[in-house]
């Protein structure tokens, strides 16, 4: 049997998040919470999740976003709550319970949930200036 083209393989685990931690966008958050208790092995997924979301990458895409942590000691599953603000205005809460989640999972969700509040700024197109216009446009300033 003949095959033409070629045959890939996933990069793995480690590049799927990679991948996925770079279109982290989270302009339309307001606030973060993670809460998990430390005790329970459920909370090492959470604990990646919080790493991948404190690259300082991520946080400059909304330097105004607050990020807290609640450590309980009471067996409780681990959580994140997003405070969103919407295109329109509206706020909203997002809650994602981690029980059973990896990583790579929350990451997915996450950026599937937030993504489409997130606004893209239009590109206009700049328009080259004639030397008509330069020559208007250095007049202007020396006024």
């Amino acid at each position: 049997m003949f095959r033409s083209g070629t045959i890939t393989r996933s990069g793995g685990l480690f590049s799927a998040i990679a991948k996925h931690s770079k279109l982290i966008n989270i302009k339309p958050v307001n606030r973060i919470t993670f809460q998990f208790d430390p005790f329970s092995k459920n909370s090492t997924e959470l604990r990646r999740f919080i790493f991948q979301y404190s690259i300082e990458r991520v946080k400059a895409t909304n330097v105004n976003c607050k990020y807290r942590t609640n450590i309980v000691c009471d067996g409780s599953p681990p959580q994140v709550v997003f405070d969103l603000t919407k295109p329109s205005g509206e706020k909203e809460k997002l809650t994602i319970l981690c029980e059973n989640l990896t990583c790579l999972e929350l990451l997915q969700l996450t950026n599937k949930h937030i993504g489409q509040y997130v606004v893209e700024p239009e590109e206009t197109s700049k328009v080259p200036l004639t030397k008509s216009a330069k020559a208007v446009q250095k007049q202007t300033k020396r006024r």
